[in-house]
């Protein structure tokens, strides 16, 4: 278990996917836009952070889906499985979550049937909803 901690902490970095779009809206504004999508497809967001000017996390860890996972894989949370940054730079939005595909083609045998379907489904929630908002 040691040496796959190990690994999952190295390839934590190339498991993240990036989205961005061009817009007028400030990161604020598409924050606010990006939790309106996801709760319209029942994402609740637990938390707003700014970690600095421009750069916030979106926290998606509540309604209890993500112990279900970690259940079966504590390790897992070093993915950052419930964060979504926003931020802008250059005129552009960009938005970043996990790359769930790559994360249970990588460990889905350490996690039920159960979990990669939990895991699938927010993340489909996650990614329409990010896709939603990068079309206005």
């Amino acid at each position: 278990m040691r040496v796959l901690f190990s690994v999952l902490v190295l390839l934590n970095p190339l498991l993240g996917g990036v989205f961005e779009w061009e817009t007028d809206a400030g990161r604020v504004e598409s924050a606010e836009r990006l939790i309106q999508a996801l709760e319209r497809r029942g994402v609740r967001v637990s938390g707003v952070f700014e970690i600095s000017p421009g750069y916030s996390y979106l926290f998606i860890c509540g309604d209890g889906w993500v112990s279900k996972v970690v259940e079966d894989m504590p390790q897992i949370a070093t993915f950052y499985i419930c964060r979504i940054y926003v931020y802008r730079e250059d005129g552009r939005v960009r938005v970043g979550y996990v790359n769930v595909e790559s994360l249970i083609k990588v460990f889905g045998r350490y996690l039920s049937a159960e979990s990669r379907e939990v895991l699938t489904d927010m993340f489909l929630k996650v990614r329409l909803a990010v896709e939603e908002v990068g079309e206005r």
